[in-house]
C-alpha cells in the first residue's frame, strides 16, 4: 500500500513538472544569435565631379556698368594683358577733369611760390595754394584707380574658359564675369565630399575614373589636393584628383566624371548579421544581446554603424567581442522576454 502511494505521488510530480516547463517553454522565445567578428577595412566612396585647371579664377570687375568688351572663350593672355572692360566715357571725363584742375592748381601754387618771395602774397594764401594742389593731385589718383577698375586683368599667363556675360551686359559690382585658367597647369577633376568621408582620405589615395562621354571606359588618378577648410554654402570639402597618363582620349574643360575613390587608410569595425538591426535613426542602430549575468534575459544596445554592405553591419562602437548578439527572433523579443537559443 505504501509503495502503491509512493509511485502516485511520484507520477504526479512529474506531471506538475513537465507542465511547468512545457509553459516556461510556451513564455520563451527561440533565438538565433550572430557571430561577432573584429575587422579593419576601408569602404570606397563614390562622388562625381568636374574637370577643371588646377590653378583657375573667377575673376569680376570692382565696379558696375555696361560691358564693352570681353574676349571670346580660349583666348589666350599673358599676366598683366586686358580680359574684359566696361564702358569708361563717364570716367575718362572725370579723369580729364581732374587733370585739368590738377594742372590749374599746380600753376597756382608754383606762382604762389615766386610771389611769396617778393612778399606780394600772405604765408596764407600760399598754404591755401598748397592744399588745393594737394588735393587736386589726390583726386587725379582716384581718377585714375577708378579707371583701372574698368578693366579685368590677367592674375597669370592662362586663358578664358568660360564667359559667364556678354558685351552690352549690365552689370553689378564684383558679379562673376569670366573664369581664367593657368596655360601651364595640368587639368584636374574637382569634386566635393562630406566632413565624414574627408577624414578617410588622404594624398595619392587611388581613384576610378569615368567620364559621362565615356562610359565604356575607366581611367585610373590619384588624389593631388584635399581642401583644409569647408564650402561657405555647402559645408563640402574640396578634392582635386589627376589623372596618370591618358593615350588618345580628349579630356577637356567641363568634362562630368563619376569618382570611386580606394582610401588607403583602414579603420576598426565590429561586423554583426543585419538580421540583428532592431531599429535606428542616421547612424545610431539598436540591438539585442544576451544579459551577461542571466543568458535567459535580453538588454539592448545602442550602438553606431558607419555602413551596412552585404548584410552586414559595420559597427564602431556600443559592443564588444564578448557581447552575444541576437541575430534572429529579436522582433518577438521585449525585456521581460526569456530566451531559447536554437
Amino acid at each position: 500500500m505504501v509503495m502503491k502511494l509512493c509511485s502516485i505521488l511520484i507520477l504526479f510530480f512529474l506531471v506538475i513538472g513537465c507542465k511547468h516547463k512545457s509553459l516556461q517553454e510556451k513564455d520563451s522565445v527561440m533565438v538565433e544569435l550572430s557571430e561577432i567578428r573584429k575587422v579593419n577595412r576601408s569602404f570606397p566612396i563614390v562622388s562625381y565631379g568636374t574637370v577643371m585647371a588646377q590653378k583657375e579664377s573667377k575673376l569680376s570687375f570692382q565696379i558696375g556698368g555696361q560691358i564693352d568688351e570681353i574676349y571670346k572663350e580660349g583666348t589666350l593672355i599673358k599676366h598683366g594683358g586686358i580680359c574684359a572692360r566696361i564702358n569708361s566715357e563717364e570716367m575718362k571725363y572725370q579723369l580729364n577733369k581732374t587733370l585739368i584742375d590738377y594742372d590749374k592748381s599746380k600753376h597756382n601754387y608754383e606762382r604762389a611760390l615766386v610771389l611769396i618771395n617778393d612778399s606780394a602774397i600772405t604765408s596764407e594764401y600760399l598754404e591755401t595754394m598748397k592744399s588745393l594742389n594737394d588735393l587736386s593731385k589726390q583726386n587725379v589718383l582716384i581718377a585714375q584707380k577708378k579707371m583701372k577698375k574698368s578693366f579685368i586683368i590677367a592674375p597669370y599667363d592662362g586663358k578664358i574658359v568660360t564667359k559667364m556675360v556678354e558685351e552690352g551686359d549690365v552689370i553689378s559690382p564684383f558679379s562673376p564675369v569670366i573664369i581664367f585658367a593657368s596655360e601651364d597647369d595640368r587639368l584636374c577633376i574637382h569634386t566635393f565630399l562630406s566632413e565624414k568621408d574627408i577624414i578617410n582620405i588622404q594624398h595619392d589615395d587611388s581613384v576610378k575614373v569615368v567620364f559621362d562621354v565615356y562610359e565604356d571606359k575607366s581611367f585610373i588618378g590619384k588624389i593631388d589636393m584635399i581642401g583644409s577648410y569647408p564650402d561657405r554654402i555647402t559645408g563640402l570639402y574640396k578634392v582635386e584628383v589627376v589623372l596618370d597618363e591618358i593615350e588618345n582620349e580628349m579630356i577637356i574643360h567641363g568634362f562630368k566624371a563619376q569618382l570611386t575613390i580606394f582610401p588607403n587608410r583602414k579603420k576598426e569595425y565590429y561586423t554583426v548579421s543585419a538580421d540583428a538591426l532592431m531599429g535606428g535613426e542616421g547612424k545610431t542602430g539598436f540591438l539585442y544581446s544576451l544579459d551577461p549575468n542571466n543568458s535567459k534575459k535580453i538588454r539592448k544596445l545602442k550602438v553606431s554603424i558607419d555602413y551596412i554592405k552585404n548584410d552586414t553591419l559595420y559597427i564602431t562602437k556600443g559592443i564588444c567581442n564578448n557581447d552575444r548578439i541576437v541575430a534572429r527572433g529579436g522582433a518577438f523579443l521585449n525585456k521581460n522576454s526569456r530566451i531559447l537559443i536554437r
